[in-house]
């Protein structure tokens, strides 16, 4: 990206983010076409914010006094030697902020340093330094007024999502840069000295311990936050640009964690920290920030005063922090559905959509429109987490598009069905599903009617909302629209591509209802003659693939699921437009499915690289990323790594609590694994109350079918037999059992380990003859479908042993 490019992604950002547009940036651009859209989007944006700047007097408000050509209103705070008055510019028509100093600190030494604080803000132009507008002594009190900020110090606010911190810490590189461009010290870089405005803009405020960078006088020494002091100062050196540095990484700290690097109660406590340089640990408090962000304030806060990074430095590595692939995915999901999705609401706004020009308005929108859901599909299609606020913040702007896009385009359906189907996608991509079926089912209607140019969307988008009954569990409804649509594009040439994709979509669904013979009917045809990778314009045989392997890792037959991911690997390895979420997936697979075959430690490698991946490419906070921390930590805990199973498990829970759009499988399939791992480290009781818990949940959620609620019914009476409690296992399984044969099938693997189970019960029960009868049958079919070595064939020989001894009973 060239400098030009950035500069107008700066823009970009600015507006979408809603802060104050430094146009200063573009002043010799301003004959762009993009400078006058981009400033009609600013005025559009303004609308979505609360809270704007009053300028003027409508409402009249008693002046406390008068202090030269100002009415001060009220007092908005105060500190040792000033207080700061919200007051009325009648010159200028505006809130302004005054600070006056304290009647009692009139002096001439203390006036001197009040007026020297103005002269040292006036140096410095900067968006996020605060402006002042000018100095004067009026009524015997020195003063100084500058812009009112309506906002909140940062120090009063609780929590920072990832994002929020990397825009806070550039925001404060580019002011400092300024001030010590300026020749500048600021001296007091703290929370409370930094504003948040409603609309996100950071301003650093309050030159009061600020000097000259060159000045050496005494006073230049320990004025300061002791919390946030470099320890340079402790030791009598003087301020310089280095302590500004230190302080803004030991702000940064805070923000992140709630901590400063240090902690201590008393001065002489900090002292002695810097002394024995006994730092908290970043990473241990907050996990989620990227090693680039932890290194970088670690930097920051380098006792060496040499050794940390200049203001401009510092600026340049947020930028490229915030470019960072997740991180600048985060950044582009905002902007994108910000700007390209509300472009439509911009083009309502300046007549774009007059009566007589409809139709060809219509045409030109639909050709943009289709770059845009191309686009957000892409940005949106990674599954990343946003964090809490981020979520929010997307779903409510899409919800205000929604509103705007009825209310502007009821006259124009085919562009209303167009921004519909985009807004529906990304919906879907959040994982809100029932407005994303609302909005996809009002642009289907649309194309519906107008086949001749719609046909193929209208297809596409029919089969995503089946998708998203197969995601809701709505299967019967799923299949019934599939199978229609199949139907609709069998024997046409030209819908040969859909038909492929509709099929696969169809032998996903035909896998979850248990359908397996059909499902197989349909996927294997499919993968019989598989187009070459190189030639292929689509990934549709990879997915066929993988919707096989899955199919037979369904049914427990793992080594032909093996096989089958062996050669989806193989035919993506080849395809040169493969995405590495595709790549991601295949190895998720391959890693669960020698999970099955007992091959623990090739899994564990196949997890570990999975989790990798999907850190690197997503970030921990995304469904792939918790996706595959769950699946390292049951192998870990099959592996008897308790401790690291553990660990995983407790932060899976931590980042589940925040996250939106999780579905109720992968919510049961955590309880399990933490179930699972407390009974292994001997915490029966907290293990026993969270499987009764989620097997609860995922009956009501799942259903009593479900395989995730017979594992659960597996894992808990494993817990009973293996307590003695025999007649509690024994009667949870007559009740059970049944369903695993008809929802399972008899040779499932779930299916054999809970008969092996009802049979240990029944030994325990001195039930030996029935029990010790059905052994040599249940091990056969062990033998025949997973093979003599299998660790499950194993296991259940080891129970027949183990019952022939409790029976004494000869073999």
């Amino acid at each position: 990206m060239n400098e030009s490019q950035q500069t107008w992604q700066e823009i970009i950002a600015q507006i979408a983010d809603g802060h104050d547009v430094d146009w200063s940036l573009v002043e010799d651009q301003k004959n762009s076409p993009l400078y006058a859209k981009l400033i009609a989007l600013q005025k559009i944006q303004a609308t979505y914010h609360e809270g704007d700047d009053v300028t003027d007097q409508e409402n009249e408000t008693q002046a406390l006094f008068e202090w030269g050509h100002l009415s001060v209103e009220s007092l908005l705070g105060e500190g040792s030697y000033g207080e700061v008055y919200l007051a009325y510019d009648g010159v200028l028509n505006r809130k302004v902020a005054l600070k006056l100093l304290k009647t009692e600190r009139t002096s001439f030494i203390n006036s001197h340093l009040f007026t020297e604080e103005a002269q040292h803000i006036a140096r410095v132009r900067n968006r996020h330094v605060l402006a002042i507008h000018g100095a004067a002594t009026h009524n015997q009190r020195v003063g100084f007024w500058a812009d009112y900020l309506p906002g909140t110090e940062l120090n009063h606010i609780k929590h920072f999502e990832l994002d929020r911190l990397i825009d806070i810490g550039m925001a404060l590189s580019d002011a400092l840069a300024a001030v010590h461009e300026a020749g500048l010290v600021h001296g007091d870089v703290k929370p409370a000295n930094v504003m948040q405005e409603a609309s996100g803009k950071i301003t650093l405020m309050d030159f009061g311990a600020g000097s000259d960078q060159d000045n050496k006088e005494p006073g230049n020494r320990s004025i300061g936050s002791p919390m946030l002091m470099a320890p340079e100062l402790f030791q009598k050196q003087h301020k310089s640009q280095a302590t500004d540095m230190y302080a803004l990484g030991c702000l940064l700290f805070k923000l992140a964690t709630g901590q400063y690097p240090i902690k201590a109660k008393t001065y002489d406590e900090v002292v002695a920290a810097h002394q024995s340089k006994n730092y908290q640990s970043l990473p241990a408090l907050r996990q989620d920030l990227p090693k680039s962000l932890q290194s970088l304030i670690y930097q920051l806060i380098e006792p060496d005063p040499d050794k940390r990074p200049t203001a401009q430095a510092a600026k340049n590595a947020f930028l490229a922090i915030r470019n960072e692939p997740v991180t600048k995915k985060k950044k582009q999901l905002i902007q994108t559905v910000f700007i390209s999705l509300l472009l439509g609401v911009l083009l309502a706004t300046i007549g774009f959509f007059h009566a007589n020009k409809a139709r060809k308005s219509a045409e030109i929108e639909s050709q943009k429109a289709h770059a845009v859901s191309q686009f957000l599909t892409n940005i949106l299609g990674s599954s990343f987490n946003l964090g809490k606020g981020r979520d929010v913040r997307v779903a409510d702007l899409l919800d205000q598009a929604v509103i705007k896009k009825n209310q502007d385009f009821k006259e124009n359906p085919e562009t209303l069905a167009i921004l519909s189907e985009a807004i529906g996608n990304s919906y879907y991509q959040l994982g809100i599903n029932d407005k994303a079926l609302t909005e996809l089912l009002l642009a289907t209607n649309y194309y519906h009617q107008h086949p001749e140019k719609y046909l193929k969307k209208s297809l596409l988008i029919q089969s995503r909302m089946a998708m998203i009954y197969h995601r809701t569990g709505e299967l019967d409804k799923s299949l019934e629209l599939l199978s229609q649509l199949r139907q609709d594009t069998e024997s046409h040439e030209h819908l040969a591509n859909i038909h492929q994709l509709i099929e696969i979509d169809m032998g996903d669904v035909l896998t979850d209802m248990r359908h397996f013979k059909e499902a197989e009917a349909i996927l294997v045809p499919l993968t019989e003659s598989l187009v070459d990778p190189q030639t292929s314009l689509n990934n549709y045989p990879h997915l066929a693939l993988k919707a096989l392997s899955e199919l037979y890792l369904t049914q427990s037959k793992f080594d032909l699921a093996l096989e089958v991911n062996q050669k989806t690997m193989q035919w993506l390895s080849q395809y040169p437009h493969r995405k590495a979420s595709n790549i991601l997936a295949v190895h998720v697979q391959k890693g669960v499915i020698l999970s099955r075959l007992g091959r623990l430690a090739e899994a564990e490698v196949e997890h570990r690289h999975a989790l990798k991946t999907a850190e690197e490419l997503f970030g921990l906070k995304s469904k792939r990323g918790l996706s595959a921390m769950l699946n390292l930590s049951a192998n870990l805990q099959e592996q008897g790594k308790l401790e690291e199973a553990l660990k995983y498990q407790l932060q899976i829970h931590e980042i589940s609590r925040d996250f939106k759009g999780l579905d109720d499988t992968t919510l049961v399939s955590m309880d399990v694994n933490l179930a699972n791992t407390y009974v292994s480290l001997n915490r029966t009781d907290e293990g026993e109350q969270l499987m009764l818990e989620t097997l609860k949940m995922a009956t009501e959620k799942l259903g009593l079918s479900n395989p995730n609620t017979l594992i659960l019914v597996y894992n808990l009476t494993e817990l009973y037999n293996n307590n003695s409690r025999f007649t509690e296992a024994a009667k949870m399984l007559s009740s059970y059992l049944p369903i695993m044969h008809t929802a399972l099938g008899e040779d499932h693997l779930i299916t054999l380990l809970s008969t092996d189970n009802s049979l240990i019960s029944q030994i325990g029960l001195r039930q030996c003859q029935q029990a010790l009868q059905h052994y040599p049958l249940l091990i056969d079919k062990l033998v025949t479908t997973f093979g003599q070595s299998s660790p499950y064939t194993q296991m259940v020989s080891e129970h027949h042993q183990d019952g022939l001894a409790t029976c004494d009973h000869k073999p």
